[in-house]
């Protein structure tokens, strides 16, 4: 009896001993937690206790701290890229607006009816600039809305293409460029949205009209079980694009800067592609920058797309 007994005196004490070092590791992780919380510091929890639990304890809430660091400095970068892009925008939109308070001004001093026509029509270009640059605004803000929808069915794409390529004639011909079009005139139909596709090449086609010059290229047919669509053009600074950085929003190319773009078109582009699960890729080949975007054929959507 008095073995038993000496047997439990030991093992509460031991037991008592292990809980006294629990409580003592669990304080100390509680003090380093409250000084990492205070400070910016690359400090990590350690402890003094080898035990499975304390260890596992404290690499849990070490990966935590990890995840937090990178979500403040994500956040801290998004912060830093909304300011840059708000004050860019600040620029851009008040740039045609200054101009459309001189030309009418002008017009408004001028007594002559050919002065009136020609500031007229600079100052209809300047409103529909603005016009442009505020739609794509609104559509970038609903397309950052994971609920914004658009309604899919069975278009003719090649239709679509033809369309938008031949609106921007007027466009092509007041800078001096005839575009080289190669469309298959082959019916070629896709799951998609008819406004979402004639947006993406329209946005593509802007691009190709604001930053590239001398020669412009269109192609568009069937290939294997895609529909494809390129653009490809000359650019006078290949030097000055960043590639990787195309379909980011509000990136420009520095000789495009004083364009009044909003440097959203592409990024446009690229959600809409997406959502409609097609593919969109940009290559810059010496003085030829192109846009290529591939979309499933009818045909092979149900094994492809699920559809």
């Amino acid at each position: 009896m008095e073995i038993i007994i000496i047997i439990l005196i030991f093992l509460l004490l031991i037991t008592t001993i292990q809980y006294i070092r629990y409580r003592r590791q669990i304080k100390s992780i509680c003090r380093q937690m409250l000084f990492m919380e205070s400070q910016e510091t690359n400090k990590i929890i350690s402890t003094m206790c080898q035990k499975k639990e304390i260890l596992e304890l404290a690499e849990r809430i070490n990966f935590l701290n990890d995840l937090r660091k990178k979500q403040i400095q994500e956040y801290k970068k998004k912060d830093e890229s909304l300011k840059h892009a708000i004050t860019s925008l600040s620029h851009d939109i008040r740039t045609p607006l200054t101009a459309l308070s001189g030309y009418f001004q002008l017009m408004q001093e001028s007594e002559s009816e050919r002065e009136h026509t020609r500031y007229a029509k600079i100052i209809s270009g300047k409103i529909n600039s603005l016009k442009n640059m505020l739609e794509e605004l609104f559509t970038y803000a609903k397309l950052q809305n994971d609920n914004y929808q658009f309604d899919m069915q069975r278009e003719n794409i090649t239709k679509i293409v033809y369309e938008n390529i031949f609106s921007f004639y007027e466009d092509f011909k007041e800078k001096k460029i005839e575009p080289n079009v190669e469309v298959d005139e082959k019916e070629a139909y896709v799951i998609c949205s008819s406004e979402a596709v004639g947006r993406i090449i329209r946005n593509i086609i802007k691009n190709a009209l604001s930053h590239g010059w001398d020669k412009v290229e269109f192609i568009a047919g069937q290939k294997e079980k895609h529909f494809f669509f390129v653009c490809r053009n000359r650019v006078q600074r290949p030097e000055e694009i960043e590639i990787e950085q195309v379909f980011t929003r509000f990136y420009k190319a520095d000789s495009a800067r004083r364009n009044s773009s909003t440097g959203l078109g592409l990024a446009i582009a690229k959600e809409l592609v997406e959502r409609m699960q097609g593919e969109i890729k940009v290559e810059l080949l010496g003085e030829v920058f192109s846009v290529t975007v591939k979309f499933v054929l009818c045909d092979y959507c149900d094994s492809e797309a699920g559809l």
